[in-house]
């Protein structure tokens, strides 16, 4: 939560009305007169509380505007609102707890008690007087929910105080203390507001983090001097304080803190902590006298002291200072109004931020010299605002100018920041830019307030002269303005002219004239006046350019239409054009015009239109309507050459005639014509409908004319038909109605009709639907065999039969005629298809079907013969399993019962066990070799037999188990091979033992050595002793109790090679920061790595390069030192011995180069040269030498050698150019010698002519122009023998092409 600062206003006369037993007493500027023994004091509240109860426009408008009291005073679609009373809270008998608020002259009124004779109706008071204690107050009613859209404020009244709300004649009472929670219906949060209370009060409004305000507290005004005691007792036993009884507040007001209330008079728990004091609120008291004396204090004491048990930061504190001062001098000023016939008030302020109290507090001193600080405040900032530069101008165009200035200097010329104890950022500043088009001396506008440092100046006058400056300000401060700054605009174009005004006109002339223009700097040399040529678009030509502003065009044509435009040329350029304007010439009165065509009939328009002639500006149209009677009156009268006459009435005749009208007056009217509007299509006939007796296939169908005919007669009626394909013509017929025939029994048809006239088709009645009779269905097709016939089934499918009759098919029965002529019923029902079952296999048999429906059966079927198939074999017997081999069995079995077809084929399965079978083999015979097995491995067997009608069952499995073998091949890819220089590390995978256990391994290494043997079942050998770099063909077997298994694939690897030997290390480059080291001979085919390592400053080698070239700089070294290395070559094999320890040493640097930074100072004899100072090496001396060389007879000869960085050149001869360059020279200490640098780059110049003045050279190259042409130096010779040389190239590169080129035309 945080606090939010209010103001106070005084109160007006009529706000101060004080109510002593029953009468008012008038009060002249917030002064009292108090009746000597007044029991109770009530005053009105007559100032907006919250946001819900103000208007911003009005401070004593209704404070209850959107605010929601409890239930009495509750608006339409408001919630009621229930105070919230603590446990020692008294409420008399028959009245509500009320909230609080602000209503002026509606009855709400803060009372206060007398301190020292306490009414009976008054509770509280001194612990030594506490009157009887009422019993117990109910419990509060329970709070009501909140919508969205509403905010809730509570109002706290402190013990000893008592609000009372009156509205009409009736007042209700709320005693302190107590808390009052008030519901805001507008949709906007309150905020704070300036608040005025009686005397001796003040008001306390708290805020949360968004602004929004929460409690409202209305207590006495406390003494403002006296320091802070124990903290205040909250509960309902007396207060532990030594001084005189009193009663303790609701709320103890601290100036720089507010303590929270006990949880007691809170239900729904305490208030939220205090906020930091930057936050807290701002105490208001009234503007009137104290209601006791002992509450007089003196306004320029001290405040009070701080809670000890509050800790500030500086800033807070600063802003509390800050607050409070604003606080006291309003309220001195207040007092002053009040206490005195003549208002005064104190100085004001100027609205100035008091930034000295960031850093110190003026809690404690007095007015006069908090007035002479903050004078002395403003005086020092307005003197540093004053201290602002003028503004620099560049970037100036015609019409804009970019303006650049510098912030207030705060710095002495010691680089001390005069102004640091106000805590003033740069950033604070803002800035005024002035600018006066009138003068240094005119009037002066302000174009811009910024913070920043520059600014654009557009919208400026060409060619106009503008002074400007800058005024600094912070916040409410102004410094004086800078120095003007003055400059000119560009002259550009003129200014788009005026559009040429028309003087006079004949019939072949027309005479323009014009106005002048601004020239913007640039006097006018000529108007350009051009026009169309009548001939339309935006192609203009030119036809004047002068220096007059009136013009006469002549040779036009009568009665024609020109356009022109204007634009101004002065020496800048040519302006824009003016706007196009269109002139016509004299022409003679229009001919008698065509009469009007028509375009267009419709119902209730006509569409005319008629010739358009060029003479011709506009036309009148005149219609004749017979049926009214009034003659010819006009409808149209414009430019346009057709005219759409609108709200006429159908199939109905109208006159037309036509009038041409030009400026010279208007032609006769042209003949008349007559026009008849078109007729309207009909409205739909009636639906159709049945017309006598339906029958099978025909009935007879009719309908009624329509209501409107459309005002003509029916020509024809089109009858359409759906018989199930959507709606198709029938017929088109005269009368109306239509017999149907050669219609289908059953069916539903739906038929509806449209009739045409004169002013079209109309649209299709409703539609009307009728039905033939229905009959029996016709005759099915023969049923078909669905699939092949069984032995003892047939699956029939049929079709219905192509007539229904005109009823949907309910059913079919099935007839089966049997070998031995018998019939039976096979099947009855709704499905088309059927499966006979009960049939012997091979025998012929007949089918027939008919269907019904709701009138009855219809004809049978055509028969199908069907001949039943045979049955599939019996399953044979369990087979016969042998062994041949482990990897071969023999099985063998019976033949079954072939059940009618002989047996085609036979079919093995064989499985391993828990395993699915799979077919494995199609056989003839009785017998047959399973080959592929696997050694000691469980396998199932089973047989079925096959004929023509299918397969029999399988027969029962039976089982077998193969016998182990020797073990398998090891693979070649389950190997893996570890190398080294003196042996081979080998490892595998455990090949299939094939039912017996590996008990050894043979490792045979080649022809050229003895193979190896290992016991056991270990799949890993290492094989020791071998010499290296030597290549061997691997291959290995295992063994197990049934024999020896095959070798695996041959695996061809070799041992490592030896690691090899450090190469010697040289030093092939020394420079004073680097070395470059390089070792081995030739090139790294081997790509060997090498490990380059230095030694560090506590005797450690550290690596510093690691790869495979034969070179190293190492870099970054210090010059004149001894560094130590070593290396170490690796390779596959492994990493070899370290060298010896090579030691180099680096070389003394030479001076870097040394620029020349100006010339100044050339005259015709003389110049200064400058360059720039290097950084000294140590005690070495350094000294600088200069080379002059003269570009007339190219000598080059040295100047100056010393330490100096600035020599004067003398004895030079005028309008000579000169080239000067430096080095810089190294004298070491040590006595070895100079080390010379390298000369830096070269600067030129020129001397002086007698009548040129002195000009200043900086470092990029600056010139002085020559009186006379220069000789060509040696690098613009180089250009020009280079251009030469390159276009000499060109020409014989074109030779030769063209030679070759006839060379090949020749042969």
């Amino acid at each position: 939560m945080k606090m939010s600062e209010t103001t106070m206003n005084p109160p007006s006369d009529d706000q101060c009305v004080t109510k002593v037993n029953g009468t008012s007493n008038e009060v002249c500027n917030g002064v009292k007169e108090r009746d000597p023994t007044p029991t109770t004091t009530t005053t009105a509240i007559t100032a907006p509380l919250l946001n819900g109860f103000h208007n911003n426009n009005n401070i004593n408008n209704n404070a209850m505007n959107g605010w929601t009291p409890s239930a009495p005073f509750v608006p339409s679609n408001s919630l009621p609102i229930q105070p919230i009373l603590n446990a020692n809270s008294f409420v008399p008998k028959g009245l509500v707890p009320l909230p609080t608020g602000t209503v002026p002259g509606s009855g709400l009124s803060l009372k206060r008690p007398n301190r020292f004779n306490c009414s009976p109706r008054s509770r509280g008071g001194s612990p030594n007087n506490q009157g009887p204690v009422g019993p117990p107050p109910p419990p509060p009613p329970p709070l009501p929910t909140l919508t969205p859209g509403q905010h809730v404020v509570h109002l706290h009244v402190n013990p000893g105080e008592s609000i009372s709300l009156q509205m009409g004649n009736d007042l209700q009472l709320i005693q302190g203390p107590a808390t009052v929670r008030m519901v805001s219906n507008n949709s906007s949060p309150p905020i704070p507001m300036p608040v005025q209370v009686p005397p001796g009060h003040m008001v306390q409004q708290i805020v949360d983090e968004t602004g929004t305000l929460r409690h409202v507290i209305l207590s006495p005004q406390p003494p403002m001097a006296v320091s802070m005691g124990p903290p205040p007792n909250f509960g309902p036993g007396p207060a532990p304080s030594t001084g005189p009884p009193t009663n303790p507040p609701f709320y103890t007001y601290h100036p720089a803190y507010t303590h929270p209330v006990s949880a007691q008079y809170h239900p729904h728990g305490p208030l939220p902590p205090p906020p930091p004091p930057h936050h807290m609120t701002h105490q208001l008291h009234s503007h009137g006298p104290s209601p006791h004396p002992h509450l007089h204090q003196h306004q320029g004491s001290p405040p009070p002291t701080l809670h000890p048990l509050l800790h500030l930061d500086d800033r807070a504190q600063r802003q509390y200072n800050k607050m409070k001062r604003k606080l006291d001098a309003r309220q001195r000023e207040n007092q002053a109004v009040c206490h005195t016939s003549t208002p005064t008030s104190p100085k004001k302020q100027n609205g100035i931020k008091k930034y000295k109290d960031r850093n110190t507090s003026t809690s404690g001193l007095d007015e006069s010299d908090r007035s002479q600080e903050d004078d002395e405040e403003a005086r020092a900032l307005t003197e540093l605002l004053s201290n602002v530069c003028a503004p620099q101008v560049s970037q100036l165009t015609a019409r804009s100018a970019f303006l650049q200035w510098k912030p207030p200097n705060m710095y002495s010329d010691s680089g001390e920041n005069k102004y640091s104890e106000y805590d003033i950022q740069e950033s604070e500043f803002v800035y005024e830019v002035l600018i006066s088009d009138r003068g240094k001396e005119g009037k002066y506008r302000v174009v811009h307030s910024l913070g920043g440092l520059e600014y654009i100046l557009k919208d400026l006058k060409p060619a106009k002269e503008y002074h400007v400056c800058i005024q600094a300000l912070l916040d409410d401060l102004r410094g004086q303005p800078s120095d003007v700054a003055m400059f000119k605009t560009l002259s550009c174009e003129p200014d788009p002219p005026s559009p040429p005004k028309l003087v006079n006109r004949t019939k072949t002339s027309l005479t323009l004239k014009w106005n002048t223009v601004a020239d913007n700097g640039s006097k006018l040399t000529a108007f350009v006046l051009e026009s169309d040529e009548s001939k339309g678009g935006s192609h203009f030509q030119e036809i004047f350019s002068g220096i007059q502003k009136q013009y006469r065009v002549i040779k036009l044509t009568l009665s024609t239409l020109y356009r022109f435009r204007l634009a101004a040329v002065n020496e800048m350029g040519k302006s824009g054009y003016s706007e196009v304007v269109s002139y016509s010439t004299s022409g003679s009165v229009p001919s008698q015009p065509s009469p009007p065509q028509l375009k267009e009939a419709f119902i209730n328009r006509l569409h005319l239109e008629w010739e358009e002639r060029p003479n011709d500006d506009s036309y009148t149209l005149q219609m004749d309507d017979a049926l009214s009677g009034h003659g010819f009156l006009p409808v149209f009268d414009g430019p346009e050459n057709n005219y759409l006459t609108c709200g006429l009435l159908r199939n109905t005749e109208y006159f037309f005639r036509l009038r041409a009208n030009n400026e010279e007056g208007s032609s006769l009217w042209s003949e008349t014509v007559v026009y008849r509007t078109l007729p309207e299509k009909p409205d739909p006939p009636s639906r159709p409908l049945l017309k006598g007796r339906a029958h099978s296939t025909s009935f007879k169908v009719s309908w009624d004319p329509p209501k409107d005919t459309g005002g003509a007669d029916i020509m024809s009626y089109t009858l359409q038909m759906d018989s199930g394909n959507g709606f198709e013509d029938r017929c088109v017929r005269q009368d109306n109605e239509y017999n149907c025939e050669r219609l289908l029994p059953g069916q539903l048809y739906r038929f509806r009709v449209s009739c045409t006239g004169p002013g079209g088709c109309s649209g299709f009645s409703e539609v009307g639907t009728i039905s033939t009779v229905p009959v029996c269905p016709g005759q099915c097709s023969p049923p078909r065999l669905h699939g092949k016939a069984k032995a003892i089934s047939v699956h029939l499918k049929w079709g219905p039969p192509e007539k229904d009759g005109g009823s949907p098919v309910t059913e079919y029965e099935v007839n089966v005629t049997n070998p031995d002529s018998s019939s039976r019923l096979a099947y009855r029902g709704r499905e088309t298809e059927c499966v006979v079952a009960g049939l012997l296999p091979g025998k012929n048999y007949q089918f027939r079907v008919r269907a019904y429906n709701k009138v009855g059966d219809g004809e049978w079927s055509d028969p199908l013969n069907v001949t039943s198939k045979p049955g599939p074999p019996s399953p044979p017997n369990e087979p016969q399993v042998t062994c041949k081999s482990p990897h071969v069995v023999v099985v063998s079995w019976e033949e079954p019962n072939c059940n009618g077809a002989p047996i085609t084929e036979y079919r093995l399965e064989t499985v391993q066990k828990d395993s699915d079978f799979s077919q494995t083999h199609s056989l003839s015979g009785l017998t047959h070799d399973v080959k592929g097995l696997s050694p000691a491995t469980h396998y199932c067997f089973r047989v079925q037999a096959v004929n023509s009608a299918g397969c029999s069952s399988f027969s029962p499995s039976v089982s077998l188990v193969t016998p182990p073998s020797f073990p398998a091949a090891i693979p070649s890819s389950t190997i893996r091979v570890t190398c080294e220089p003196y042996s081979l590390t080998l490892c595998w995978s455990a090949p299939n033992a094939n039912g017996s256990d590996i008990v050894a391994y043979n490792i045979d290494l080649g022809d050229k050595h003895n193979p190896v043997s290992i016991n056991g079942d270990i799949c890993e050998h290492r094989i020791e002793g071998l010499p290296p770099e030597t290549t061997f063909r691997i291959r290995i077997q295992a063994v197990n109790g049934v024999g020896v298994g095959p070798f695996s694939s041959l695996i061809k690897t070799s041992t490592k090679a030896l690691p090899p030997l450090p190469p010697k290390l040289d030093c092939a480059v020394v420079s004073h920061n680097s070395l470059r080291l390089r070792w081995g001979e030739g090139r790294n085919v081997d790509l060997t790595q090498y490990t380059l390592e230095m030694e560090t400053r506590n005797g450690c080698f550290v690596p510093i390069y690691q790869g495979t070239s034969l070179f190293y700089k190492v870099g970054k070294l210090s010059e004149t030192t001894e560094y130590r290395f070593r290396i170490v070559a690796s390779n596959d094999a492994g990493r070899g011995p370290h060298s010896e320890v090579y030691a180099f040493s680096t070389s003394k640097a030479s001076p870097p180069i040394t620029k020349v930074t100006r010339v100044m100072n050339v005259t015709e004899t003389s110049a200064v040269v400058e360059w720039q100072a290097i950084r000294p090496f140590g005690d070495d001396r350094l000294l600088y030498q200069l080379q002059l060389l003269n570009s007339r007879n190219q000598e080059n000869c040295l100047l100056y050698k010393g330490s100096a960085t600035s020599f004067e050149i003398q004895d030079l001869e005028p309008k000579v150019e000169y080239t000067v360059r430096v080095s810089a020279i190294r004298e070491c200490c040590d006595g070895t010698g100079c080390l010379v640098g390298s000369f830096g780059p070269s600067v030129t110049f020129v001397t002086l002519c007698k009548e040129v003045p002195k000009v200043e050279v900086t470092d990029e190259v600056s010139v002085s122009q020559s009186c006379e042409n220069k000789q060509l130096t040696d690098q613009q010779w180089a250009v020009v023998i280079l251009c030469g040389f390159t276009l000499f190239a060109v020409l014989v590169a074109v030779l030769i092409q063209n030679v070759i080129a006839y060379s090949k035309g020749t042969s």
